[in-house]
């Protein structure tokens, strides 16, 4: 039996499609099942640096 390890999240997707950091999110946006977590192994395929709307903090 293996272990289940959470992975990080480094941004939240929300429904208008703009990336916040785990800082800035609020707790209404963390249980909100509309919204996109993005783990630090999750790939994207955008060649825009993203980063967080509120904050402007590069997310890694």
């Amino acid at each position: 039996m293996g272990l289940l390890v959470e992975k990080e999240i480094r941004a939240y997707q929300l429904r208008n499609k703009t990336l916040v950091c785990p800082v800035c999110a609020t707790d209404e946006e963390r249980a909100d099942d509309e919204t996109e977590k993005i783990a630090a192994e999750d790939i994207i395929h955008d060649t825009n640096p993203m980063e967080c709307v509120r904050c402007k903090k590069k997310i890694k």
